[in-house]
């Protein structure tokens, strides 16, 4: 008998091969059964859209919570001169800690219009 503890590698096969569709869609269910918090450093980059937030906690169970990080669009006061933020590189960050554009972005989203969000 499988010991309900440990991960069972098989879980995310199909027809004897990895399936990544099988994997996305129950990765967290299987991490909920360990831990009861996961956090997502993926907010941090940008402001997730209505479409990831709905993917995201339709796969989760309703019993995980989730701790995110703020997105750097309202954190960082002035954009570092990194290759990634373009032509922003450098410039002030007219959003610095926006109160509205977080809440709308961020808050209302998954807490607000989401069913099964659960954040902490």
């Amino acid at each position: 008998m499988a010991r309900p503890d440990l991960p069972r590698p098989n879980r995310y096969f199909a027809r004897g091969r990895f399936s990544q569709k099988r994997f996305e869609e129950t990765c967290l269910a299987e991490y909920a059964e360990t831990f009861p918090i996961v956090c997502g450093d993926f907010s941090f980059y940008q402001f997730p859209t209505d479409t990831f937030w709905r993917k995201l906690f339709a796969t989760a169970p309703p019993s995980l919570k989730f701790a995110l990080k703020a997105p750097e669009d309202i954190t960082v006061k002035v954009f570092p001169t990194h290759a990634r933020y373009g032509p922003r590189a450098g410039l002030d960050n007219p959003s610095f800690l926006n109160v509205d554009l977080f809440e709308v972005a961020f808050l209302e989203l998954p807490s607000g219009r989401i069913a099964n969000a659960s954040l902490c």
